[in-house]
């Protein structure tokens, strides 16, 4: 019988064990569901307060709309009514004012690029492109940016030769406005040309380009105040002659005999990318020396040097070809390296295509001599460094580059002399010294 009965207590005290914790779970769910319906109705209310206070607030924004518009209507119809129409003739391309039907629009898209006010970080952006208005732009400007927005310039020389073409066209048609002294009526005329090849990069021109343009504005401030326009014209005109034919002509010609007397005991010769003066220096010394044996290096990335490659086959010159991926391999039969550049930097540095530091550090590991073909022109008195995360590119051509550290470089191979690239100081002193 007391076992009996003490079963029956424990079975009892077990089902009310359970009943207690089912009750406390039951609670627990309506306690849980009492909140969010609170939670609910409160993000209700807010939803219908909102709703409310939206339209009221764009009512206002559309009076307030409507008031400006009718006060700024009725001096514009006061104008109209007691001003008569009258037609304006159509402006020279080459003056202010715009014609009535409306100054023609275009675009470019011109990136983030090395300029005359070069300022590099790691977070420079591209900027968006920006509608450009050609009222007052030459035609000759217009031709030199459509040709490089499409491509077909290549490289700095390129550039600049064409823009020194172009500022020959706009002197020549170039009209003196009598009420204004020469050089500040060019330097009038001459701002929007500039403003037009710039106005989308947050850096406007190539470095050698800006070289080029500072050059050109102390001429034109030179000018004496009572100098009639014809000599003006001749006077700007023969300074671009000259300086086409020192730092294109001649400096070509003696980069090129300086590079040979470098490379006559150093026959096997590696280039990387395409330079117009590299190749023409590669020529002259396979002429010069019958046994040169060329390795040229491309870009993976736009395969620039193909018309190198082309160009040198033609002249039987014996020639290996390879993209900067095999540069760990080739450099192995290589005795000199000769690159090309955009610019040198008054730390010695030279910015060149993107992927020439990774030949010229390469070739220091096989203790190989580089050599940068560089004119003196394209020295710059800026300081520039780069990291990983920065993309350069000349606002005007849109290719990358980078800099090659001044420790990297075995010797500048300029239209002056060879120099070592801690001289870029004394070279650019030089220079302003001739210019001053």
């Amino acid at each position: 019988m007391n076992g009996v009965s003490d079963n029956m207590t424990r079975d009892e005290i077990t089902a009310a064990r359970k009943a207690k914790k089912a009750e406390a779970k039951l609670k627990k769910q309506a306690a849980t569901a009492a909140k969010k319906e609170q939670k609910d109705d409160q993000n209700d209310q807010k939803q219908v307060q909102q709703q409310q206070q939206k339209p009221t607030a764009q009512q206002n924004q559309k009076q307030q709309g409507q008031q400006q518009t009718q006060k700024q209507q009725k001096p514009q119809n006061q104008q109209q009514k007691n001003q008569p129409q009258q037609q304006k003739p159509q402006q020279s391309a080459l003056k202010k004012e715009e014609p009535t039907s409306g100054p023609k629009q275009v675009r470019f898209d011109l990136t983030l690029s090395d300029s005359e006010e070069v300022s590099v970080a790691s977070t420079a952006k591209s900027s968006p492109s920006v509608e450009v208005s050609t009222a007052s732009v030459h035609p000759a400007f217009l031709k030199l940016a459509a040709a490089c927005d499409a491509r077909r310039l290549v490289g700095v020389d390129a550039i600049c030769v064409q823009f020194m073409q172009a500022f020959e066209e706009f002197i020549t048609s170039y009209e003196h406005n009598q009420e204004r002294k020469v050089s500040d009526d060019l330097n009038q005329v001459i701002r929007p040309q500039l403003s037009f090849l710039s106005e989308n990069g947050s850096h406007p021109f190539p470095l050698a380009l800006g070289n080029l343009i500072r050059q050109l504005k102390k001429e034109i401030n030179s000018l004496p105040d009572d100098l009639k326009e014809t000599d003006a014209k001749e006077k700007i005109l023969s300074w671009l002659s000259t300086f086409y034919y020192e730092n294109f002509e001649a400096a070509d010609s003696a980069i090129s005999q300086f590079t040979m007397e470098k490379i006559q005991s150093r026959r096997r010769l590696l280039t990387y990318s395409w330079c117009p003066l590299v190749e023409r220096a590669i020529i002259d010394a396979a002429e010069k020396f019958g046994d040169l044996e060329v390795t040229i290096i491309d870009s993976p990335a736009d395969r620039s040097a193909k018309k190198m490659l082309n160009n040198l086959a033609d002249r039987g010159i014996k020639i290996r070809y390879g993209v900067l991926d095999a540069i760990g391999y080739v450099i192995k039969d290589v005795d000199v390296v000769l690159l090309g550049c955009t610019a040198i930097l008054s730390n010695g540095y030279a910015v060149s295509a993107r992927g020439s530091s990774l030949v010229a550090l390469t070739a220091q590991a096989f203790n190989i001599p580089v050599l940068i073909a560089a004119k003196t022109y394209k020295f710059v008195d800026k300081v520039q460094t780069f990291d990983k995360s920065v993309r350069e590119k000349t606002a005007l051509m849109g290719e990358k580059y980078e800099t090659i550290p001044d420790d990297l470089i075995t010797a500048l191979v300029t239209d002056l002399r060879i120099l070592p690239a801690s001289s870029a100081p004394a070279v650019l002193r030089a220079k302003q010294l001739a210019i001053v």
